[in-house]
């Protein structure tokens, strides 16, 4: 059998480690398609973020993997940034609603 195409794609940084993902592919332009999405998502510098909002009907819709935007005047946040939703825990008693947030 042929072994499966195999796709590169450059590190931002010097010391980054190479990451080989093995797929079924069948063609050379789909790996590198892939390898390119994967180079997108984890190619950036991200953060975690955890946040206590009030609890409202808006901020009770918001679920898992949803995106919100966060604004802070730290944190290099003052022009919003968008994050997805990790984890969302509700607190109905003090009306708050944690959330963690990866962007």
């Amino acid at each position: 059998p042929t072994p499966p195409p195999a796709a590169r794609c450059g590190a931002a940084h010097l010391l980054a480690r190479e990451s080989i993902v093995e797929t079924l592919f069948a063609s050379a332009l789909d790996a590198q398609t892939e390898a390119t999405r994967l180079q997108t998502l984890h190619g950036v510098r991200r953060q975690v973020y955890e946040v206590v909002v009030p609890l409202t009907a808006d901020t009770a819709a918001i679920d898992l993997f949803d995106v919100v935007k966060i604004t802070h005047t730290r944190f290099s946040l003052s022009a919003g940034k968008l994050t997805r939703v990790l984890s969302v825990t509700p607190d109905a008693a003090r009306r708050k609603v944690r959330w963690q947030l990866w962007g």
